[in-house]
């Protein structure tokens, strides 16, 4: 919802998103602005597709509705947690430069790894 709300194209995957056609400094803001409290948490429930979850929904305004969900349906901590995660993974690739598969997305580079696995 945070790139929907700055009209980042990104495309779900099961439990990831994947961010196409944004360059790395743009991907770094977005992920800051996601860290921050910039953006009100009922801003980003007013882009939920669906709002009525409750018996009696249907009879409250939608700005309510907004609070209402903003409070019990997105899990923001958990959003900021994966971001603050992409931000040091971000960090640690700054003096290595992006890294672009053939579609267009980021892939992560894991470092020292062998035929075996992860070292």
């Amino acid at each position: 919802m945070f790139a929907q709300f700055e009209q980042i194209k990104c495309v779900p995957e099961e439990l990831c998103l994947n961010y196409s056609d944004i360059s790395p400094e743009r991907f770094e803001a977005h992920i800051k602005k996601v860290l921050s409290n910039e953006i009100p948490t009922e801003n980003l429930a007013a882009l939920m597709p669906m709002k009525e979850f409750e018996k009696f929904d249907e009879y409250l305004d939608e700005k309510i509705l907004d609070r209402a969900n903003a409070n019990d349906r997105l899990d923001i901590e958990s959003a900021r947690q994966a971001a603050a995660k992409a931000l040091e993974e971000l960090a640690g690739r700054h003096s290595q430069g992006p890294v672009r598969n053939e579609t267009g997305f980021y892939e992560r580079e894991i470092a020292n790894q062998s035929s075996d696995g992860p070292k």
